[in-house]
């Protein structure tokens, strides 16, 4: 990807030399003829530029990605994705308090192709209970108010306010 960029980034500035030898020439000798060379240069050096951003963009999204590691029970999962937010809901202890010994942990990837997958984790301390983990795809709108996911697609700024009737109702 970074050689495209460079390429992208020289098909610039060639086009910018070009496009300043067109408005030379029309300095030279204003007619038609030399005004829509000029025109047709800059529109390709904009469409140049245009093309360099957007792939220093995707680079710089890439460069986000990092090789992640996930367990689904036994089996070790890799892809390369971007860690959106993460989550942990901590489960009851004696007399119905709350307790850092189980809970669930949610976390939510973007993946190199775009997708949106959650690894979660029912995980728990105590000798005898499994800790018991998946791996799903989702929608945004599983990431959405009354989605499955709402709380982690609020942490990673999926969520949007709710309207009164979503407030009142339920």
């Amino acid at each position: 990807m970074t050689r495209k960029v460079d390429d992208l980034l020289s098909a610039w500035l060639s086009a910018c030399h070009a496009e300043d030898w067109a408005r030379a020439d029309y300095r030279r000798e204003p007619s038609q003829q030399a005004l829509e060379r000029l025109q047709a240069r800059e529109s390709l050096a904009k469409r140049a530029f245009a093309a360099w951003l957007v792939a220093q963009d995707r680079l710089l999204e890439e460069a986000k990605m990092d090789k992640v590691t996930v367990y689904m029970e036994s089996v070790k999962v890799e892809f390369v994705g971007e860690k959106l937010a993460e989550r942990t809901e901590y489960g009851e202890g004696r007399n119905d308090g709350i307790t850092d010994t189980r809970g669930v942990t949610e976390t939510l990837y973007r993946t190199e192709d775009d997708r949106l997958v959650v690894h979660v984790e029912d995980w728990s301390n105590w000798q005898g209970e499994p800790t018991i983990t998946m791996l799903e795809e989702v929608t945004e709108a599983d990431l959405q108010v009354n989605g499955r996911f709402e709380a982690l697609g609020a942490e990673a700024g999926f969520g949007r306010p709710l309207t009164l009737d979503e407030a009142l109702g339920d």
